[in-house]
């Protein structure tokens, strides 16, 4: 039975307490209710639906203002939840961590044309481009949690021109999401990884990582130079001067892929361990390459921590689908930005959530922690009914 009034819930009380934000009372109280509407709601979790369906939760208009005008930084929430969050998730000594980089876009109507800084642009999962926003996203991924840090909205050049706005590329936004999680870093004795599609294989950025001290996993197009004896050919070219027993099987996760392995120069790049593999006992496989800075790394290993990479793309649709990233109905930037930074919040309080009530021999997914947090919810809304 769908929750129709929804009351506060006591993990979103004290998880906002802890971060510690300056905020007044009555900003408090909003994103409290904002909090426990986007994750508690069955419908769209849009502005008329957030301010109506949570019990003592202002009216739209306050609501709206609250996102469009009230005196608060969205950047210094974003920070404080960042700072939290990895302060509570300290990994053992010697564990791996992964920071994954991805863009996504968050589509919209075409008859949305109203809302501030919309376009065109390229989506992954539908091979073409699209019209919405378009933002960059880093992820975190430890052995009890994967959850996103930062965000950061990517606007075309073209826009950013006719506004007279500092254009940044999605690669200069990636490193600057790099560097935010480099700064609050407190995992001092962790080896650290760079996870990202081949969008993103730039010499410049793997360089930049190095100087944190973090190594880059990333995709590679087959378009790629590398140089076998100090001869340049493209990675596509080389394919055809190699025979099947040039490559070695590499099972990973009951999957068997045949791998060939490269250690050199590649694309600018002076050293690295480029993978050239493609899925066994399949007809007509796709051939892809993964390059990885660290020339230290088993080709198994490689792709095993490659594979945590696709953990960003089940974030994203978390986001957007069950805690209403693509559900905003604001015309400012100001006010979807802040909204957006609200999602992340909640996002960050399911997953601390998650792991914290999750048993080792039944681990839960962050779809069966919204269901408890929901059942948290109405028991809160059954016992205030009975105190009443």
């Amino acid at each position: 039975m769908p929750i129709t009034s929804i009351p506060n819930n006591s993990e979103v009380l004290n998880y906002i307490n802890n971060l510690n934000l300056d905020f007044s009372k009555p900003q408090f109280n909003h994103l409290k209710n904002l909090v426990t509407g986007i994750i508690s709601i069955d419908s769209k979790r849009n502005i008329s639906n957030l301010s109506s369906k949570v019990l003592n939760s202002k009216d739209r208009s306050c609501v709206t203002k609250f996102l469009n005008n009230s005196p608060w930084d969205d950047k210094s929430l974003d920070a404080c939840r960042i700072n939290n969050l990895l302060s509570l998730t300290k990994p053992k000594a010697n564990e791996t961590i992964f920071i994954v980089i991805d863009d996504t876009v968050i589509t919209k109507s075409k008859d949305t044309k109203h809302i501030e800084a919309l376009g065109y642009h390229f989506s992954h999962t539908e091979g073409k481009s699209v019209w919405g926003h378009c933002i960059v996203s880093s992820q975190i991924i430890t052995k009890s949690h994967s959850v996103p840090l930062g965000f950061k909205q990517y606007f075309s050049e073209s826009y950013c021109n006719q506004r007279n706005l500092t254009f940044e590329t999605k690669l200069e936004i990636a490193n600057d999401l790099v560097d935010v999680f480099a700064k609050a870093n407190t995992y001092r004795q962790n080896k650290i990884y760079i996870l990202t599609d081949s969008w993103f294989a730039s010499k410049d950025f793997f360089e930049k990582n190095l100087s944190w001290g973090y190594h880059t996993i990333s995709g590679f197009r087959t378009n790629r130079c590398i140089y076998p004896k100090g001869i340049k050919v493209k990675i596509s070219d080389f394919i055809k001067y190699t025979s099947e027993d040039d490559f070695k099987d590499v099972t990973i996760k009951d999957k068997t892929y045949k791998v060939y392995r490269y250690e050199g120069k590649a694309s600018g790049i002076d050293n690295a361990v480029v993978l050239i593999c493609y899925e066994a006992n399949k007809t007509n496989p796709k051939i892809v390459a993964i390059l990885s800075t660290d020339t230290e790394l088993s080709s198994k290993i490689i792709l095993k921590h490659y594979s945590n990479r696709w953990k960003i793309e089940t974030s994203f649709l978390y986001l957007k689908d069950r805690l209403g990233l693509k559900h905003y109905q604001m015309r400012k930037i100001k006010g979807f930005t802040r909204f957006w930074s609200i999602v992340y919040l909640a996002y960050t309080l399911l997953e601390l959530y998650r792991a914290r009530i999750s048993q080792e021999k039944s681990k839960l997914t962050l779809g069966d922690t919204i269901q408890k947090f929901k059942g948290a919810t109405f028991k809160s809304l059954i016992t205030l009914i009975y105190v009443c």
